[in-house]
């Protein structure tokens, strides 16, 4: 009887250890962080942009070690369909950006819901989210959802004593220069840094969202720290069983003027992660693997965007009188600036990398440039160049010469196009005649965590891959890299032969505050007459947001 006792105590004991593991390795996943976001206004028309600043809280003693740098920006209904979604590139846990608001949206209350894919470990409830009024003036419906009875909401804390804004003046002129002092009497802010937003009168509710956080994480899908960039990750199964596959290389090409290629090997439970370079703006990318017998890979790539919808808990959608007038005058100056807008500055293109990621290659051949040859074998073959084709048991490879060893034990990395190929006899039909040229590395080249003997890159000279089909088991994806960050406003004069029919006056999302805890900035009125606020916001080093604001008028 003894022993059964002493076999039951050790089994819990083991079941116990077990546990404890597998909860420490559950709460690893969650984020302690969380985001703090600054819009300018909190009501706009369609096609306006909504500025906005983040900071991104966290424990400094976190045992992660390090913070995300990829900020998850959308613009959702209160039913959590999204909108518009995009990414930001985190500096030093801070960025500013912007998004447009479509001009196919109704009106109604919308939500900037924020977040890092480390908190996605959380669930929705986590991220931040700011509820704004957006008015569509050409159409009269509203965006459909169950409005709430009761919401659970919080307004900024107002403290005198933290912030002391004063002006010039209380009553100012069209296009007449203001001056503003801000000094911060006692507490201190995160980075000392404030927010800034010089607005209409009635353009901004300070309402948060408030939420309890809630834990919704799947052994299946664990999101990983981005502290690296923005990163793709997926699992690869067998189409036929449904079984995951381990140990499968992948390859994952970005196409276009921002070529770039990359290859992973998938861990032992068939998932992958790629970490993406720094690009901006929407580029094509290629991911294929490797093809093994009796095996259908197909690659599976998670969203990288949040797919769960949390319904928010929305009142009914009402304009105040002094909204109905505000939004009024947003709207005829918003069709005013569109006649009178600089193109120039207009889809300004994104910034692009056109050297391909190997660098200069030990040579480039032009099949141009010699004889007419038949196939691509016999342009290795005929002309000076060091790649051989050779046989075995009738299958054909490529192998680049050198005399060095790793080109006996490492096959070397076949790209057309910026795409591998592993099928060589696909890369052997190409035409000579389809081929622009030929880049060669002849040495061992190590990318990520793979090493090749050596490159063979070929380039087509129409970008269709010279003709030949690519990987069946692969997928293209338009991609969304990151969007660019977006700087200030800083209401400077605009000439007296335009309009000056600007909604925010000011923008300065990141003003640093001096050593004496004191700034000083100037900006000009605009054309259009009212009450206007000046509005600062900052975060104070325990995470809590404050809020103060000062009036003035333009007769």
């Amino acid at each position: 009887m003894w022993k059964i006792k002493h076999k039951i105590i050790f089994v819990i004991l083991v079941l116990t250890g077990l546990i404890t593991n597998l909860n420490a390795q559950v709460m690893s996943y969650l984020s302690n962080e969380q985001v703090a976001l600054f819009t300018d206004r909190t009501i706009y028309v369609i096609n306006e942009e909504i500025l906005f600043s983040c900071n991104l809280i966290h424990n400094e003693k976190s045992t992660f070690g390090d913070f995300s740098n990829v900020l998850y920006v959308e613009l959702v209904t209160p039913n959590g369909e999204s909108v518009i979604s995009e990414k930001f590139k985190l500096i030093n846990s801070y960025c500013s950006g912007k998004i447009t608001i479509p001009d196919n949206i109704l009106t109604g209350y919308y939500y900037l819901k924020a977040y890092t894919k480390v908190m996605r470990n959380n669930g929705p409830n986590s991220y931040h989210y700011t509820r704004f009024k957006i008015i569509n003036p050409y159409k009269n419906d509203l965006v459909s959802y169950n409005p709430s009875q009761t919401v659970s909401e919080s307004i900024d804390a107002k403290d005198d004593s933290l912030l002391l804004i004063s002006t010039d003046k209380r009553v100012y002129s069209n296009r007449e220069k203001v001056s503003v002092s801000i000094k911060c009497e006692s507490g201190e802010f995160k980075n000392k840094c404030i927010s800034i937003s010089v607005i209409p009168e009635f353009s901004f509710n300070a309402i948060n969202i408030k939420a309890l956080p809630t834990i919704e994480i799947s052994s299946d899908e664990l999101y990983n720290l981005e502290n690296k960039g923005i990163s793709i990750t997926g699992k690869i199964i067998d189409e036929e069983t449904g079984l995951k596959l381990p140990n499968i290389k992948i390859n994952l090409s970005i196409i276009g003027s921002n070529r770039d290629f990359m290859a992973t090997v998938s861990d032992s439970l068939g998932n992958f992660v790629f970490v993406l370079p720094d690009l901006y703006g929407q580029n094509s990318i290629f991911i294929s693997c490797q093809k093994k017998p009796d095996i259908n890979p197909k690659i599976m790539v998670l969203n990288d965007f949040c797919t769960s919808k949390n319904s928010m808990e929305t009142p009914s959608f009402k304009l105040t009188e002094e909204e109905r007038k505000l939004v009024y005058k947003i709207a005829v100056n918003k069709e005013i600036k569109s006649i009178f807008q600089d193109t120039s500055r207009i889809n300004k293109p994104f910034k692009t990398y056109d050297n391909v990621f190997y660098g200069k290659p030990t040579r480039t051949l032009y099949p141009d440039s010699y004889i007419d040859l038949p196939t691509i074998e016999d342009c290795f073959i005929e002309l000076p160049f060091n790649v051989r084709i050779i046989k075995v048991k009738d299958e054909k490879y490529f192998k680049i010469t050198g005399g060095k060893s790793e080109f006996l034990i490492y096959e070397p990395l076949i790209l057309v196009d910026m795409v591998a190929i592993t099928d060589y006899k696909k890369v052997l039909s190409i035409s000579p005649k389809k081929i622009s040229h030929i880049d060669i590395i002849t040495a061992p080249y190590v990318k990520g965590n793979m090493i090749y003997g050596g490159i063979i890159s070929i380039f087509s000279k129409n970008g269709d891959y010279g003709g030949i089909n690519l990987p069946e088991s692969g997928i293209f994806l338009n991609y969304n890299f990151f969007s660019e960050n977006s700087n200030s406003i800083n209401g400077d004069y605009i000439s007296i032969n335009k309009p000056d029919i600007r909604n925010t006056l000011l923008w300065l999302p990141n003003l640093v505050l001096s050593n004496n805890n004191t700034s000083e900035f100037d900006f000009f009125t605009s054309d259009s007459d009212g009450r206007y606020v000046i509005l600062v916001r900052a975060i104070k080093n325990n995470g809590e947001t404050v809020t103060q604001s000062e009036h003035f008028e333009v007769q």
